[in-house]
């Protein structure tokens, strides 16, 4: 009978060991404690993300690997307190691209160098000096270096130039000059440069004919380069776009990309010369057959030059500015396989000279000024667009500097 009622429950309760209930509150406290610390404390790359992204004089984001892969559940990665009980200590050490902004030169010399997987990084109106172009340099993953608002030195390009894994440089709202182009001539392994304005000339020019690996050269305004400049880069017989829009060249630059087997996509304004008459330009284009994209504002262009653009096998958008065609001549991109995009601006030609686009395939965008009178409203299965005819010539429509940064 005592045996029995030992086992129960004492007012009707059930006895609890206090080694037990000790050994609860002392795990509860320590989880506790383990979560804290978990949720709360920063390794140093985090410290450095925190200081790089922070609003205070500035702001930026930053991208992580984890977040730029292919997810298989199409619902993206998983959260940041998930990747951080993942990769634990790692977790912030996977930032690859970084974005700031109104950052010192101090600020950015103590948080780079904790960022080892950084492969893109992009400054806007920071500080920037050799200390931090030496610590960039010396990123083992970093491939694109983007300015923007700011001018590293020349002193300074030239450090980085050291990192032979830079592939992409870019230089935005900032003047760039001779010095600086030279600096940036010393890059061993660059394959596309930026720039939206340089003070240089043919000889800083002259010193990015040096990068033979580059496949992109942009430089949206360089007004005093010459042919003599352009002709510089003739060995760069990689690249796939060359883009040069304002400068003083004439229809003699042209023929450069004749030493481009590989150009896709071309850009340039040639001014008018006593020589347009002698350029044999209808001569260039069967030899540049992987071109897919022409901008020119060139009155050295004529009725020839498209006859031989026609039987171009890829080319998909041409833009001609100031073009010396007729009626005739832009009635043979009629038999353009590709064309999918044709503006013609400051021209003389009329519905006689659209009517047959018809039997383009491919057409779907025709845009047009002209002195004469347009009625036409489509062409096949292109719309006709009207631009105000300007007799000294159409108003700018190259390419923004902007749309690619």
């Amino acid at each position: 009978m005592s045996d029995q009622s030992s086992s129960r429950p004492l007012h009707g309760r059930w006895l609890v060991p206090v080694s037990l209930v000790a050994a609860c509150l002392l795990g509860a406290v320590i989880l506790t404690l383990f979560l804290f610390w978990f949720t709360n404390w920063s390794p140093a790359e985090q410290v450095a993300i925190d200081q790089l992204t922070s609003e205070g004089r500035g702001g930026g984001y930053v991208d992580y690997d984890w977040e730029l892969a292919q997810w298989s559940d199409q619902e993206g990665p998983p959260g940041n307190f998930v990747m951080k009980a993942l990769l634990g200590e790692d977790y912030a050490s996977h930032a690859v691209t970084v974005d700031t902004y109104g950052r010192s030169a101090e600020m950015l010399a103590t948080t780079l160098i904790h960022l080892r997987k950084l492969q893109t990084i992009d400054l806007q109106d920071c500080e920037f000096n050799e200390d931090v172009a030496r610590i960039l340099a010396d990123l083992p993953e970093l491939q694109t270096i983007r300015f923007a608002r700011m001018s590293p030195s020349a002193e300074c390009l030239a450090i980085l130039a050291q990192a032979t894994r830079v592939r992409e440089l870019g230089l935005l709202d900032t003047q760039v000059t001779d010095a600086q182009l030279a600096a940036i001539g010393e890059f061993s392994s660059l394959k596309e440069i930026f720039i939206v304005e340089s003070t240089g000339t043919d000889e800083g020019l002259s010193k990015l004919g040096q990068l033979r690996s580059l496949e992109y050269l942009t430089i949206h305004k360089m007004p005093q380069i010459t042919d003599e400049g352009v002709a510089h880069l003739k060995n760069l017989t990689k690249l796939k776009t060359m883009l040069l829009p304002m400068s003083q060249v004439t229809g003699r630059s042209l023929e450069i990309v004749t030493q481009m087997p590989d150009l896709e996509s071309l850009e340039m304004t040639c001014l008018p010369s006593e020589q347009d008459a002698t350029l044999a330009t209808s001569e260039i284009w069967p030899q540049v057959p992987t071109l897919s994209s022409i901008y020119l504002d060139a009155p050295c262009i004529n009725d020839e030059d498209l006859a031989t653009m026609a039987k171009m096998p890829n080319l998909s958008d041409l833009y001609l500015a100031n073009p010396s065609i007729t009626d005739r001549g832009v009635a043979k991109l009629a038999h353009a396989p590709e064309l999918f995009s044709l503006t013609l601006l400051g021209t003389h030609i009329s519905d006689k000279g659209i009517r047959p686009l018809a039997q383009a395939p491919e057409l779907f965008f025709i845009e047009v000024s002209s002195d004469r009178k347009i009625r036409l409203k489509t062409v096949g299965q292109a719309e006709v667009e009207y631009e105000r005819f300007f007799p000294k010539g159409p108003q700018p429509h190259l390419h923004s500097p902007y749309e690619d940064w």
